[in-house]
């Protein structure tokens, strides 16, 4: 695969993983607000804990692939 070509898929994989990414933790944020998450209490655990490890799993990939980067 072309380097170019790449580097413009990983773009805009990032771009679209990272507007996912606010957009699950505006849908969150709404929830927490309104009290679902007192109602449903494993609901809330779920999507806290899918955050999370998104998160943690960005970190990891940004760490692993860019750090070697000048």
């Amino acid at each position: 695969m072309d380097k170019k070509l790449l580097i413009v898929l990983v773009i805009i994989g990032a771009i679209t993983a990272f507007i996912g990414f606010f957009i699950v933790l505006f849908d969150w944020i709404q929830a927490y607000t309104s009290g679902i998450y007192s109602v449903n209490s494993i609901e809330g655990f779920l999507k806290t804990a899918a955050l999370l490890v998104y998160v943690y799993f960005g970190i990891r990939f940004f760490n692993r692939h860019f750090s070697s980067l000048p």
